[in-house]
């Protein structure tokens, strides 16, 4: 798996979601798609259980994120991306912060071609 590096500061307006075994069970997707007028990135900060949080650019926003950090891409369904993720923590033992970041919605596009960015360090 190829790695790039990105120095990221962005804040970010978040909406609180709640994860079971990282994966979303109510979380306001769409609440915050209607929200994007343009932007097309959604970032997440999932959990292993509990709450966690979708999020998109605002200058005014709540979230705070910035520093140097690896990037890998995940590119086809959603329901594949725990294989990506599994590679990623194999080759970056230690890694604690990561973040999904969406680039493209299964409204615009064929599942096959969703892309999302794994941010970490």
């Amino acid at each position: 798996m190829e790695y790039g590096q990105e120095k990221i500061n962005i804040k970010l307006k978040t909406i609180k979601g709640f994860y079971v075994l990282w994966m979303p069970v109510m979380v306001p997707y769409a609440k915050l798609a209607g929200q994007k007028k343009g932007k097309t990135e959604i970032w997440e900060k999932g959990k292993m259980f509990g709450f966690g949080w979708i999020g998109i650019e605002d200058e005014n926003g709540d979230k705070q994120i910035s520093g140097d950090f690896k990037t890998a891409m995940h590119v086809g369904p959603y329901k594949k991306m725990g294989e990506t993720y599994r590679k990623v923590m194999a080759d970056n033992k230690g890694s604690k912060e990561m973040y999904n970041v969406y680039l493209n919605s299964p409204m615009e596009v064929d599942e096959s071609q969703l892309k999302t960015k794994i941010v970490f360090r």
